[in-house]
Parts: structure tokens; sequence; C-alpha cells
């Protein structure tokens, strides 16, 4: 850890007007050395693995790839590429038929199957499977999916004529983009390769080896800073290596998780910060080729945000490079990791957490209904847990929509940020002599 925070202090001395600005602290403190660390791993891993080729999924390898490209000397000059992908651009190619074996994303990653959410990973609307989905009547695209019932109505009203032959032809579709795409990338080249991630269920990676198997391709392995318990089985997935792995649920372990799997949503927020939108699906062009397509712009603020902190992780780059081998080590970099996420997420200055108020979150594929990733907490929500039970505060305690404590707090209102400190204060006697 002295030596990450001996190279950040360098950099603001000697580099300060280069170090990001706004981002400068958020970059220094945390993006930087996480991605810098992370790299070395990987890196080191593939070289120990034989391989020569990496891919870095969008958008949360970005940085990281940016790290990686200036440290891959160090570790026999392996070939470092970005690979612009995303579940929703992978998952309908690789669905083998229309039903829950076919397509067993669709109902993945949400507890609350909104029609409007599944429709969307589909490419469908609602008006599309009205005439064959009475259950959805009453609410329209707002109607949620229960039970073992509905869901096989759904699926009967996705098999019938025309809507199956529409959904097969935009599937066919979809999938040769897909092919031309990834053939122009290199996957088919007979090199061994690997993805990078972040992490955390090997979902992407299930979908693109779907792909590759079913074009009689070689299947791809990856390397993740997390797999989460739960993930998929490495039978469909293929070969996967973490740095960190969370401990399976009501295991002694678990209260002792690592840092990334309690900060999950910070983390994949903060990496996804790239130069392009979220890739929507692959489009045949005119000239035989295939591209990425997006469904939206970056915004002003993103690019931003994403060049100052590109530009802090390739200087970090530069001053690494000296202890690319010693952070390479699995014990070394899971402490490094470990240790700058639990500073940062628990303590952070305001400084670091004011430039991320501009990201929206969603718990949608497609990024639907976005919450913001931070923001001050009002008198309401700081007084909250000192009185849980009272009625007008009862929607303001443990609020969903507070995403980080620890950021809401360092950029509320001084008297907000007192007020929650006395709170917890009280909470704590208030449990000590038996009151909850």
């Amino acid at each position: 850890m002295e030596q990450l925070g001996r190279i950040g202090r360098d950099l603001r001395s000697e580099r300060g007007a280069e170090c990001g600005g706004t981002y400068a602290e958020l970059a220094i403190s945390f993006v930087a050395p996480v991605a810098n660390v992370f790299a070395c791993w990987i890196l080191a891993r593939a070289r120990q693995s034989g391989i020569r080729r990496l891919y870095f999924l969008s958008r949360d390898g970005q940085l990281i790839l940016q790290a990686a490209r200036s440290l891959a000397p160090q570790f026999g000059g392996i070939d470092c590429r970005y690979l612009q992908a995303s579940r929703q651009a992978l998952f309908l190619p690789s669905s083998a038929e229309i039903s829950e074996e076919g397509m067993p994303w669709l109902f993945e990653n949400t507890d609350h199957h909104y029609l409007w959410s599944l429709l969307a990973k589909l490419e469908l609307e609602y008006e599309q499977i009205a005439p064959f989905f009475a259950s959805a009547s009453r609410d329209g695209a707002d109607f949620v999916i229960r039970t073992g019932e509905e869901r096989q109505e759904f699926w009967a009203a996705l098999n019938q004529s025309p809507l199956r032959e529409l959904l097969l032809g935009r599937i066919a579709v979809r999938r040769e983009a897909s092919r031309l795409y990834f053939q122009e990338a290199g996957l088919f080249d007979p090199v061994k390769r690997a993805l990078v991630d972040i992490g955390w269920f090997l979902r992407s990676q299930r979908a693109l080896n779907d792909l590759l198997r079913g074009w009689g391709c070689e299947e791809i392995s990856g390397f993740y800073l997390g797999i989460r318990a739960g993930c998929e089985s490495l039978e469909k997935a293929g070969p996967a290596t973490a740095l960190f792995y969370e401990p399976e649920r009501g295991s002694l372990a678990r209260k002792s998780s690592p840092a990334v799997f309690k900060q999950v949503l910070m983390i994949e927020n903060i990496f996804c910060t790239a130069d392009h939108p979220t890739v929507y699906r692959y489009e045949l062009c005119s000239d035989g080729r295939a591209v990425p397509a997006y469904n939206c712009t970056v915004p002003p603020s993103t690019l931003a945000r994403y060049r100052a902190l590109s530009a802090v992780v390739s200087l970090f780059a530069e001053k690494s490079v000296r202890f690319a081998e010693e952070w390479a080590n699995p014990a070394v970099a899971m402490d490094l990791i470990d240790g700058l996420t639990t500073v940062f997420m628990k303590n952070p200055v305001a400084e670091a957490v004011r430039p991320l108020t501009e990201i929206k979150v969603s718990f949608f594929q497609n990024d639907l209904l976005p919450l913001p990733l931070v923001r001050p907490l009002t008198w309401r929500e700081a007084i909250a847990p000192a009185f849980p039970e009272w009625p007008f505060l009862r929607a303001f305690w443990q609020n969903p929509d507070i995403l980080w404590h620890g950021g809401s707090v360092a950029i509320s209102s001084r008297p907000v940020r007192m007020l929650y400190r006395a709170a917890y204060r009280m909470r704590s006697i208030r449990h000590k002599v038996g009151l909850r």
C-alpha cells in the first residue's frame, strides 16, 4: 500500500495539471491503483497460462485496458485488445430456441419480471405480444410475471405465429452480425486467447462460448476481478479464473467476504466509465462488415470523466512498471485491492465522491429506470437510523434508493452529516440497552 501511496503523491506533485482535474482524487485514490494492480495480476496469469491475446470486455474493461497496454511489455508483450460487447448484444444471438432452456438469461438478473423489461431484451414491443398474452391485458407492458403459469403463458405467446417467425429471424440476423464482428476482432484466429472483465456471474462468457461452439471455434477462457457464489458452472461458461472468489452462502467464511463483493454495485459502475455507450446489438453494414450499434449517445460528462480517469490510469502505469512483478503475486494483489476498496468505500473524501453524482444506475438490462449512484442525504434519511419505528421515518430507514451510504454521507451538508453520526450513536445506545 505504501508503494501505491507514493505513486499517488508523486503524480500530484509532478503532474498535477494532468491528473484528472475534478476527477483527480477519485482517479488517484481508487481507480488508477485498482486498475494497475488488477492488470498486473491478469498479465502474469496470462503469461503463466501461455495466453498470447487478451480481450478486455466493454465497458468495464476499458480503463483496465489502458493500464494493461502500458504494463504488457513487462510480461512478454501480450496482445491487449478491446471487445465491444454486452449482455444485450450477446444473449439474443446465443439463443438456442425460444424457451426457458434455450434463453436461460431472459429471467436472470432481476427479481421483478416486468413485461417491458423482458421484451426489451428480445427487441420486441408490447403490441407485438399483446394478441397472444391475455394475462397482461389489464396492465399492458407494466404487467409483472410472478407465477409459473404466467411464465408458461409468456413462452407460449412467444411461440405463436407470426411472432415466433419474427423472433427466430431476428436471432438469425443478430447471430450472423455477431459472427462477422467477432471474426474481424480476431476471435477466430488460431491463437490462445482469454476475456478480461470485472465479473461476476460469467454470463457474458457463457453466451460468447455458446456462439463460438456453434461456429465450430475453440471456446475462450476468462480472467475476472471476482466471481460470485452461484455463478455459472465452468462446464457451461468455459474456463475462468478470478482474483477473488465469493464464499458460498451459509459458509463461515461469508462473514469475512472480500470487500469487492460488498461493493459490487459501486465497483462495476465506477469502472464502466467508457468513451461509448452500452452496445445494444451488432448491425450489418452495406460493405459486408458488422459494427456495434448503440441505443443512445455518450453524455459529455461521461466522456470527460473517461478521458480524465484514462489519463491518470496511464500515468499511474508508467510509474508502476518497477512494481509490476510484485503486484502480480496473487496474495499481494488481493491484499492491495481489498485494502483500497475497504478504505475508499467506507471513508471516502467528498472530492472523490462528487464527480460520481452524475452516474445513473439501472437494475434492468438496457439501463432502464436509472437511479443516482450517489446523492446527498436528506435530514429525514440522516435521522432515520435512530428512530426506525417512527411511521414518518420508516420509508427513509434503509432506503433502497441510497446505494452508497458512505458516499452519500461524505457529500451531504455539514449539519446533515452531524445529524447522521448522532443518529447512529443513538442507535448504538438503544441496542446496548435492549431497544430496537
